[in-house]
């Protein structure tokens, strides 16, 4: 719930600079952000597909039977590596930052 929280944050960021930028006539700040919410989308897409190849089961699927997990684990298929929103993350601080 917080990974998606913080994703929210940092898109809402990069919106808030695009529009800064806009606002400022600064072309250099609005292809910047632009290509930074480009790349993060490009990155996520990546990210999926190395999931389709790797086929990282997820550690509360793992675990021997008889260890609870402390949160619902997410159906067959979803796989654990590499993170999406880790993904996503890093590329949107690497773009703004």
């Amino acid at each position: 719930m917080a990974t998606e929280g913080t994703l929210v944050i940092l898109g809402m960021l990069l919106v808030w600079m695009w529009w800064t930028a806009i606002r400022r006539k600064d072309t250099r700040g609005i292809a910047g952000s632009v290509l930074t919410g480009l790349g993060t989308v490009v990155a996520y897409a990546v990210s999926e597909a190395v999931k389709l190849v790797v086929d990282e089961e997820r550690p509360c699927r793992a675990l021997r039977a008889g260890v609870e997990s402390v949160a619902e684990c997410p159906g067959v298929g979803d796989w654990s590596f590499p993170s999406n929103h880790a993904t996503g993350a890093v590329t949107l601080v690497g773009g703004v930052g």
